[in-house]
């Protein structure tokens, strides 16, 4: 059986039984935030490359900054958190 006959059986069985599709729709999968590189803007997280000017509230308008090395470590660790718990 296909996801999608999956999904129609699943329907056809919560109209019988008067439950709200809701319940019963397969999920969604969810695509994981966005994580930025290690040596991402300070501010922002993008890379040097194709940075520009950006916004972002906590500094407004700004170019280019290196981060610090507690952000390199910190989003390194994110990064293998990622990874491994998958």
């Amino acid at each position: 059986m296909q996801r999608t006959d999956i999904a129609r059986a699943l329907l056809a069985a919560a109209r019988t039984a008067a439950l709200p599709e809701e319940l019963v729709r397969p999920p969604v999968p969810v695509r994981p935030a966005r994580l930025p590189n290690p040596n991402g803007c300070r501010w922002c997280g993008l890379d040097a490359y194709g940075h520009m000017t950006e916004w972002k509230p906590p500094i407004g308008w700004h170019r280019w900054e290196p981060p610090t090395s507690a952000q390199r470590k910190a989003r390194m660790l994110a990064r293998r958190a990622r990874r491994t718990a998958y």
